[in-house]
Order: C-alpha cells, then structure tokens, then sequence
C-alpha cells in the first residue's frame, strides 16, 4: 500500500458522489438506530452480516470505494484501528457499492490483505444518506448511531472511549492451544461465529475419545447455545416493541447460525409466526419493496456517478413509476427534477440520448444495406440526417448512403 499512499495524498479530504446541486436524505443523526447494512456479497466474513446480529457489539460503518483518493488513504488507518480493538470486540464494516470482482482485484493490486469485514454491492450509502466518502458511522451495541465523521478525524478517539465504557466480549472457556480443532473453535465463539463453532464441535464430540477434551468441547457448546438463548431473547424484545423488520433480520441470522440446534428451531418457528401476523407481514412486505427500490436507485446513482445521465434518469424514473410510495420513489422524483434544472447535465443527457438514438438508427440502415433493401436504408440513414445533420453519425451516414448508388 505504499504506493498507493504517495498518490492520494494529491486528492482532496473527501471525494464527492453526487453532481453539485443534488441533495441526498439526511444522514441518521447520533443516537438515531443506525440503518441496517446490506451487501451482495462479503468478505472476511462467514455469510451475510447485519447490524442486528452484532447487536451487542461496538460496530464501525464505513463507505468507500476503489476510485475515491481519499478513501484509499484512509485504508491502512481502518485496518490497524480494527487489529487494535478486535479482542474488545469492535467490528468494522466497510461498504462499497462496487462489485466483489472489483474489490477483489484491486486488493490483489495493492498486495493488500485487509483484516475487517467488507461488503460489496451495498446500496446501503443511500439509507445513511451519504454525500461523500470516506464517511464512518460508529454504532452503539444498542444499535444506535454514536458518531458520525471522516475516519481520519476523531474515530481512533471515540472507538476508544466506547469500547471503555462496555462489556468486553463474551470470551471462550480456555482450550489447549496446541489442539487446533477447540482452539478455533474458540476463536469462532469468540468472534460471535457460532455457526463455524458448532461445526467444529460437533466434529470433536463425535470423533474424540479423550474425556477431558470432550469435556472442554461441551463447555463451548455450552457457550455458543448460551449465547443463541441471549439473542433469542434480543429477539422477542424486538418483537414486543413491534420492531418487526428488525426482529425478522435477527431472526434469519439465528436460523442460519444455529440451523440443527434448539436455538435454531425456535429462531425459524418465530421467523414463520412473525411472517403470519397482519401487522407484521405488511411491514415485511414493505420492507421487501424498499430493499428492492433501494438497490434499483443505487444503480441509478452510480450511473450518475459515470456521467451516464440519460440512463440514470431513465432509471430514476423507473424508480418513480414501479415504487412510488417508498421513500425511494421520492429521491427518484427528486433527482430527476435536479437533472433537468442543472443545464450542464440537462444538454448532455440530451446529447446522450441523441447518440443513442443516432447509433440505433445507423445500425438498422447498416443492416437494410447488408441484406440489399437498399429503399429502406435510404430511408433510415435521411431520417438520422434529419434529426442530427451536424454529428458525425450524420456525416457517416451520408456516406454510406452514397455508397448505395454505386
């Protein structure tokens, strides 16, 4: 990453994500409850990760991306920070709405093994209404927002002070450390990855003949049930304060971790139930709605982002039309309408619409050309001239129009 350092230190402090002009929602403001984080795909963890399930925890949420300068200086930083306070428990998660290849690339790249938890295809920058990256969120183990900032500005300080004033993390019965087998099995219980856990230990119950290594070994699946019990009880609590889609997240994620277990069994009959009850099932639904409507606007977003802005507005407007009623659909209506005020984007989605229009026209002429309906190309390549005489699909297409007579 060294190289990487020398470059980005030309960038400006923060890169910007939207045209001047465009207003995003507002960022969750400190001791709101912090959105829930969604990712098509992770690395460095074991399955889909969310907020809900590292209740409990002090949980870093940080927004960046590949191309961003400044983002790339501030990579070293989030790293050593999550190396520094991993044994009190901190998270980080590093969101990016580029996909798991391009991530994976580029790490490769800078021949950079990153030691936290990133997500990749998020569209979850727009739930925290970030305007530019980097940009870090510090979650509560409540679940609440405590910070809010640029990482490289005051996150070391407040990490710091959170995690003094917490419970440290549920620790592991003391295993041999020269037994792999229970020592990551403790490592997994440690980590909160029960699932990886509950593998292993069912692995060393069924094959071990030494009593006392057994005996350690049930401890920990002593611990690792224990601690679905506690998060069941999370749930139901949830469930009380009609917190539904937050129950439901809780809930699949126990279904998953705990998936032949009690706990898991319990998880999957509340998950069913939940899914049954009217008011419940409606909230699910819209939060289904939202979820899709969230995803479809960040592609809208990141078409903006490549000055693609004839299909990012096209986009918006397919947001408007199919989810109307989510507050996706508002920002849809919004951005659409700022697109068409900023002259300078308004001309050049014009302009884009004209190429594309311009290149379907010379393709469908080029193809009446090839299969000798030469009337009918004529026709194609005067009604391009017409609409855009002074382009250079106009020129091209006269041309080859004259090639026809020959």
């Amino acid at each position: 990453m060294n190289g990487m350092r020398t470059w980005v230190k030309a960038w400006a402090a923060v890169a910007a994500l939207w045209p001047a002009g465009v207003v995003v929602a507002a960022e969750p403001s400190v001791g709101s409850r912090a959105p829930e984080v969604r990712a098509q795909a992770w690395l460095n963890a074991q399955g889909p990760t969310t907020l809900a399930g590292l209740r409990g925890k002090v949980v870093v949420v940080e927004f960046w991306a590949t191309w961003c300068g400044p983002c790339l200086q501030s990579i070293p930083h989030i790293d050593a920070l999550a190396k520094r306070w991993a044994d009190k428990g901190l998270t980080v998660l590093s969101l990016t709405r580029e996909d798991r290849r391009t991530v994976e690339q580029f790490f490769r790249s800078q021949n950079f093994d990153p030691s936290y938890i990133i997500g990749c295809g998020s569209n979850s920058l727009s739930a925290y209404g970030v305007r530019g990256i980097p940009r870090s969120f510090v979650i509560d183990p409540t679940g609440a927002v405590a910070w809010v900032g640029h990482p490289m500005s005051g996150l070391d300080e407040v990490v710091a002070k959170m995690l003094a004033s917490v419970d440290p993390p549920t620790s592991a019965p003391a295993t041999d450390p020269n037994d792999a087998e229970l020592s990551t099995a403790a490592e997994a219980v440690s980590e909160a990855d029960y699932a990886r856990a509950l593998a292993i230990l069912e692995d060393v119950l069924k094959s071990s003949a030494d009593e006392a290594r057994s005996r350690q070994a049930s401890e920990l699946m002593a611990r690792v049930l224990e601690a679905g019990d506690g998060k069941l009880d999370e749930a139901q609590s949830l469930l009380k304060e009609k917190k539904y889609v937050e129950a439901a997240e809780l809930l699949r994620g126990l279904a998953e971790q705990f998936a032949d277990t009690e706990v898991g069994r319990k998880a999957r009959a509340k998950l069913i139930a939940l899914r049954r009850q009217p008011g419940a099932s409606s909230a699910l639904q819209q939060e289904q709605w939202r979820q899709e409507a969230e995803a479809m606007l960040a592609r809208a977003d990141v078409l903006v982002e490549q000055k693609r802005y004839a299909q990012a507005a096209e986009r918006y407007r397919l947001v408007t039309m199919l989810y109307s009623r989510t507050d996706a659909g508002t920002k849809a209506r919004l951005k659409v309408r700022q697109l068409k005020d900023d002259e300078q984007i308004a001309a050049q989605i014009r302009e884009q619409k004209a190429t594309r229009k311009a290149v379907g026209w010379l393709s469908i002429a080029r193809s009446y050309a090839r299969i000798g309906r030469d009337a009918r190309a004529r026709a194609t390549y005067r009604k391009l001239i017409r609409a855009y005489p002074d382009t250079s699909y106009a020129e091209a297409a006269r041309q080859e129009m004259a090639n026809l007579s020959r």
